[in-house]
């Protein structure tokens, strides 16, 4: 009887704590993205192709932090081959590449990359940390070699985009390789602030759809900085403040002047520095 009693109590501790650890994560979602290094423009610098790792996701809370900061809920995740044009601000997704992050072992977290601009097109070549024949080695079974053998007949050949007809296949790789290997990419800060002026739509991230919740609440937590993921209160304004009326724009500016005479001293000095870029960045919607 006693022994009964031990395992239904254990029963109810494993599946309270179940309850409390899916419970502790914010209500507030946070978006990232990751640029790899070797991003490439074209002569006149007015593309840009690089890899990027883009996320959405909500960070762990109360017990769920501990001992270690927590587990972030994950639950958006995408690794895409990006073309940007800079000076309208247009997006191609040239290949996703989601399927490199099943390699089992060593996971491509800085995969090999080495593209070139050539007239219309781009030719690039993505290669794994390692060599094939080091993953076989390391592989657990035969489904990772069977996976593995997958990747590297589709990542063998280099692939070319063209760029008038936005088409890509795959090339014979005689001729391509020298061209792309003495081609300098760009310093990974610059690529980063070439991108950071680009709209988060265009990088993937439409929050709604995203993370469905009332365009209120989302406006709610952004002028009062409820939500700390600076890019999450971009992709607000740019795709739910930018479409109000300009008396609701400057009804929300005045909001956010007034919000700090409600803080103490620390939590004023704090909040505003920490709204400045969305405050401005609202501010820019009024014509």
């Amino acid at each position: 009887m006693k022994k009964r009693k031990s395992y239904i109590t254990a029963l109810m501790t494993i599946f309270l704590l179940s309850i409390l650890l899916s419970a502790c994560h914010s209500d507030y979602v946070t978006l990232d993205y990751h640029i790899f290094p070797n991003a490439y423009s074209n002569k006149d610098s007015t593309l840009i192709a690089f890899m990027a790792e883009t996320k959405a996701y909500r960070k762990a809370t109360g017990i769920a932090r501990f001992p270690d900061g927590g587990q972030s809920l994950v639950f958006y995740y995408k690794r895409d081959l990006f073309i940007f044009s800079l000076t309208d601000s247009t997006r191609v997704n040239v290949l996703n590449l989601n399927d490199l992050s099943t390699l089992k072992g060593h996971i491509l977290s800085s995969p090999k990359i080495v593209m070139c601009f050539s007239d219309s097109v781009l030719f690039f070549r993505i290669k794994p940390v390692l060599n094939w024949d080091s993953y076989y080695r390391i592989a657990h079974n035969a489904e990772d070699s069977a996976n593995i053998e997958m990747l590297q007949k589709i990542y063998k050949k280099p692939f070319l985009w063209d760029i008038s007809k936005n088409d890509v296949w795959q090339i014979d790789s005689i001729g391509v390789n020298p061209i792309c290997e003495l081609k300098d990419s760009l310093p990974i800060m610059t690529a980063y602030n070439l991108v950071k002026s680009v709209p988060m739509e265009s990088l993937g991230f439409d929050i709604m759809q995203i993370y469905p919740k009332s365009e209120k609440d989302y406006v709610y937590e952004t002028i009062y900085l409820k939500n700390d993921s600076r890019l999450a209160r971009k992709a607000v304004v740019e795709q739910i403040i930018s479409r109000l009326s300009q008396k609701q724009i400057r009804s929300l500016l005045l909001k956010m002047d007034q919000y700090p005479n409600s803080l103490d001293d620390y939590e004023k000095l704090q909040y505003q520095i920490s709204s400045k870029e969305t405050y401005e960045q609202i501010k820019a919607l009024l014509k």
